[in-house]
C-alpha cells in the first residue's frame, strides 16, 4: 500500500470497516471491500436487544427497577437505534432511581427524549 512508509506482507491481513450508509462510500473505496448489510431487527429481534439491555442496567444498580409493558412496546415500536434505545433506557432508569420509583412506564420515555444525532 503506498500509504504506508515501510514493506510489509499484507496477503493475511484483513480490514473491517462500517458505514451508515453505503452511498456515502466512495466507489474506489468500496470496490476494495466485500459488503455485508445488516438489515436492522424485527420486532422480536428489537424485544430482545430491549430485553438484553434493560437485564444489562439493572445488573449494575442495587435495587430493582422493572419496565411496565407499555413502556416496553413505546419503545419496540419506536424508531429509535440500538444506541439510542440505550441512552433512553439508562435515563429511565436514572430518574427512576432518583425518584425512589420502582417502575418505568412508557409515559416517562415519550417524555425523555434523546439528544439529537451529531452526524454519526
Amino acid at each position: 500500500d503506498q500509504s504506508v512508509e515501510s514493506e510489509f506482507d499484507a496477503s493475511k491481513l484483513v480490514i473491517v470497516a462500517t458505514a451508515n450508509e453505503l452511498s456515502e462510500v466512495t466507489a474506489p473505496i468500496r470496490s476494495r471491500f466485500e459488503v455485508f448489510e445488516i438489515l436492522p431487527p424485527d420486532l422480536r429481534g428489537r424485544e430482545q436487544v430491549i430485553r438484553a439491555l434493560w437485564a444489562e442496567l439493572l445488573r449494575n444498580v442495587s435495587c430493582k427497577v422493572s419496565m411496565s409493558r407499555g413502556a416496553a412496546r413505546t419503545i419496540r415500536d419506536s424508531d429509535l437505534s440500538p444506541r439510542e434505545i440505550l441512552r433512553t433506557l439508562r435515563t429511565a432508569l436514572g430518574r427512576a432511581l432518583r425518584d425512589g420509583r420502582t417502575e418505568i412506564a412508557s409515559l416517562e420515555l415519550l417524555n425523555s427524549p434523546c439528544k439529537n444525532r451529531i452526524g454519526f
